[in-house]
């Protein structure tokens, strides 16, 4: 699992989440536009791959111009080259049911 350091990880557009978050505290703010930047600037650092990385959830942050490079690597391990390690990253236990 590879991110760019632009990517934004999350369930939902940051707009989105604005109005079903504090949709009604907005529409009763007496200064909405402060309030929805201090909300959006908020959502914009959650949603940042660091975290994720930190938690071991992505295998790297890679700079975008290294893509090509990544996707090719991930390719061979894919096909049993057995030089690669696998990844030790959490997001999923897929498991094989007989």
């Amino acid at each position: 699992m590879l991110a760019w350091p632009n990517a934004e990880i999350s369930f939902m557009a940051p707009e989105v989440a604005l109005n079903v978050m504090i949709g009604k505290k907005l529409r009763e703010s007496d200064k909405p536009e402060e309030l929805r930047a201090a909300f959006l600037a908020e959502m914009s650092k959650m949603n940042a791959p660091w975290e994720a990385a930190g938690k071991n959830l992505l295998d790297k942050i890679i700079d975008p111009r290294d893509t090509r490079k990544e996707l090719l690597q991930a390719l061979k391990m894919a096909q049993g080259n057995k030089s690669y390690v696998r990844s030790k990253r959490l997001m999923a236990n897929w498991l094989k049911i007989a």
